[in-house]
């Protein structure tokens, strides 16, 4: 009995606080507004990963991959985002930003 309360506590507990694709891109936008921009990378990545038809992820990484003087992995995320609709990635494509 014992261990079945402590599987049941396991299960529970894994369910519970993992963070979804909305979570992680919340959370990298409050990490970009503060300045931390690898850690916001990594959660808009991993939002990307939980949810890959996202458009807003990838333009927002994107956004601070060119911050962070990544131009090349900017446009290659702005460029995914255009393919999925996003205007202001194709915009910024269609700026010469992206060439």
């Amino acid at each position: 009995m014992k261990w079945y309360f402590i599987f049941i506590f396991f299960v529970f507990s894994c369910t519970n606080f993992s963070q979804t694709w909305k979570e992680y891109y919340n959370s990298g936008l409050k990490k970009h507004d503060n300045g931390d921009y690898n850690g916001a990378i990594a959660d808009f990545t991993k939002s990307i990963e939980l949810n890959p038809n996202f458009v807003y992820a990838y333009f927002n990484r994107g956004v601070v991959k060119e911050i962070m003087n990544d131009r090349n992995g900017a446009c290659a995320d702005y460029k995914i985002a255009a393919k999925m609709g996003h205007k202001g990635a194709e915009e910024i494509i269609w700026d010469d930003h992206c060439k």
